[in-house]
C-alpha cells in the first residue's frame, strides 16, 4: 500500500516527441531512458506521433497523437493536439518545485 503523501511527492514528467517511436531509429533512446526513469520512481508519460490513443512500443506504453498526412497543416494540427493534451492532462497535477 502506498502512503498518500508518498504518491503526492512522486516526480512526474511528460516527454513529447514529434516522431512516431515505432518507426524512428533513435526510439531506443526514448524508451530506455523512460524505463530507467520509471525504475527510479518517476511517473513518466511518453507522448509520440502515432495512430492516436495508447500504443505499446517495444513493451512500453506510449500515448500517441494522430497527425494528418498533410505537410504543413498536419504538423500544425499535431502540435495543437499536443498542447491540448498537455493542458488537460497536466492541469490537475501538482507542480513540482524547482528548488
Amino acid at each position: 500500500m502506498v502512503d498518500a503523501r508518498e504518491s503526492q511527492n512522486k516526480r512526474r514528467i511528460t516527454w513529447v516527441t514529434g516522431n512516431p517511436l515505432s518507426l524512428t531509429l533513435d526510439s531506443a533512446t526514448w524508451i530506455e531512458t523512460t524505463r530507467v526513469l520509471r525504475a527510479e520512481g518517476w511517473e513518466v508519460t511518453l507522448v509520440s506521433e502515432g495512430v492516436g490513443g495508447r500504443e505499446t512500443v517495444q513493451g512500453l506504453e506510449v500515448y500517441t497523437l494522430h497527425r494528418a498526412n498533410i505537410y504543413f497543416l498536419g504538423r500544425a494540427l499535431f502540435h495543437l493536439s499536443m498542447i491540448r493534451y498537455l493542458f488537460f492532462s497536466c492541469s490537475t497535477r501538482r507542480r513540482i518545485p524547482t528548488a
